[in-house]
Order: structure tokens, then C-alpha cells, then sequence
């Protein structure tokens, strides 16, 4: 399965600072989808309460760059996770910035479901915009994007 992330990531030197900057430019980098106990391998060296971290419960896969430095940084976080052309993910959270280790993934399954049947039809203008015009899919994205952001925010 070919799978890439995007994102905005912050380069150069960083630090307690903040420096570096953010990329003009939109980033993509191809993925690899790691089993889950390797995961919690990885991720309980870091921090050993993801040695027994279900990341199916919590919604989670765990994912690395294909080719060494690659992990996620500051600034691409919300950014799409896409395989074989189908966006499954938002990035979510890493450990290392510019390393080879993996980072956690937020899927999108269960919070499409809900934000589709409880979200949307509490909209007003929802109803009003669907008799008019199809929202683009972009549109909706950037709102589970926003949502996302406050639901993972309450879980970590």
C-alpha cells in the first residue's frame, strides 16, 4: 500500500528556542505503516506507558518515513495521511523531530462516522447550503481537521 503524509514542517535548528523555520512549501513524504507492536516497542523506549498502548482503541496507527530522517515536526501536525489516494489519517503527534522514529497517526473512520451523523445535521446552515450547492470535500476536511485538533487535545 503506497501511503505519503504533507505537511508544513519546521526546519533547521531547533530547540527550547523555537528556531528554525516553517517550509514555504508544501512537504510530502512517503510512509510506511508499522504493526502495532513494534510501535509500542519503539514508542515505550521514549515512554513506557505505550508498552501497552492499544492504538486501535484510541484510533491510532503508527507510521515512519520510508527513507530515514523523515519523522513529523512542528508545523505538521493536522496534516493529511493518504494511501492509495484515499486520505485515512491526520497527523498527530512524534517524538523526534527530523530521526527515523515513527510517530502516531489520528484515523479518521469513527470520527467521520460522528461527525456525519451527530455534527452536521445540528448545523444550520448545513441544510440550507446541501439544497444550493455540494460542500467540497476540502470543506469538510478542514472541519474534522479543527475537531480533531480539540478531541485528541482532551485524550493526551
Amino acid at each position: 500500500m503506497l501511503c505519503y503524509r504533507m505537511g508544513r514542517t519546521r526546519r533547521g535548528q531547533l530547540g527550547n528556542d523555537n528556531r528554525g523555520h516553517m517550509s514555504k512549501r508544501l512537504k510530502k513524504v512517503n510512509m510506511r505503516i508499522l504493526p502495532t507492536n513494534y510501535c509500542r516497542y519503539l514508542f515505550g523506549r521514549t515512554n513506557p506507558q505505550y508498552l501497552k498502548f492499544n492504538f486501535t482503541k484510541y484510533h491510532q496507527i503508527c507510521a515512519s518515513g520510508s527513507f530515514g530522517n523523515e519523522s513529523d515536526c512542528e508545523g505538521d501536525s493536522g496534516g493529511p495521511v493518504i494511501c492509495d489516494a484515499y486520505q485515512v489519517a491526520l497527523i498527530s503527534y512524534g517524538f523526534q523531530c527530523g530521526t527515523t522514529t515513527p510517530a502516531g497517526y489520528a484515523t479518521l473512520d469513527v470520527f467521520l462516522k460522528w461527525f456525519h451523523e451527530d455534527v452536521l445535521p445540528r448545523s444550520p446552515e448545513r441544510t440550507e447550503a446541501r439544497r444550493t450547492v455540494n460542500c467540497a470535500p476540502s470543506t469538510h476536511f478542514i472541519l474534522y481537521l479543527v475537531l480533531l485538533f480539540f478531541i485528541l487535545s482532551a485524550l493526551l
